[in-house]
């Protein structure tokens, strides 16, 4: 419990500190992207490309699926992510099967849907930091907790970013289902919300 407070501390602080707050970025980004993906293969659709961008965003470029769910599908997969990672802190030897999951998961994407420099920096750079995690075993779970944190952190107040501009995936939403933007940040907070809660009451 102590370790998850002060990694939730950690990266509440991170969000606020240009530069040194990119690669928590890219690294959130990268699994809002991959729910966005995987949910478009899910419902029928296909992947071409998932681009990370300079300023810690990212873009899915896809074709088919179901575009409200995919649509809805980011934040609650970087939430996700977060909670998968917090057991590689948390029990035992999750390390053991968490870190080659990880590894496998980001070599795929880079593989098969990565086609800029920038995206295959990061991802290659994701790779050698996992693998580096993998050898460091349990010494690692202060890492694996500072990780999960700042999924869970980011998945929680990206939303609220979106109630200060036009763009990103409540505006798409808007645009597709008439539904105020508003309607569904509220939603996504509410998942980030009771993720974070959901976490750090279980035992």
């Amino acid at each position: 419990m102590k370790r998850l407070l002060l990694a939730l501390l950690a990266a509440v602080l991170l969000q606020f500190i240009p530069i040194l707050n990119l690669p928590f970025l890219w690294f959130t980004a990268f699994f809002h992207e991959l729910g966005h993906a995987l949910v478009t293969l899910a419902t029928g659709g296909s992947v071409r490309q998932l681009v990370l961008a300079a300023n810690g965003a990212g873009h899915t470029l896809s074709g088919g699926g179901w575009p409200v769910l995919i649509g809805l599908s980011g934040y609650p997969a970087a939430s996700l992510a977060g909670v998968l990672l917090w057991q590689g802190a948390r029990v035992g030897q999750a390390w053991r099967w968490l870190s080659p999951l990880l590894l496998v998961t980001i070599l795929s994407v880079l593989v098969f849907w990565v086609r800029d420099l920038l995206s295959g920096f990061l991802l290659a750079a994701f790779v050698a930091g996992f693998a580096s995690l993998w050898r460091l075993g349990a010494k690692g779970r202060g890492v694996w907790a500072l990780l999960a944190a700042t999924l869970l952190v980011n998945a929680l107040l990206s939303p609220l970013q979106l109630l200060l501009g036009t763009g990103g995936d409540g505006h798409l939403l808007y645009q597709l289902t008439a539904i105020p933007a508003t309607i569904f940040v509220i939603f996504w907070v509410f998942i980030g919300l009771s993720t974070v809660v959901w976490v750090v009451t279980r035992r």
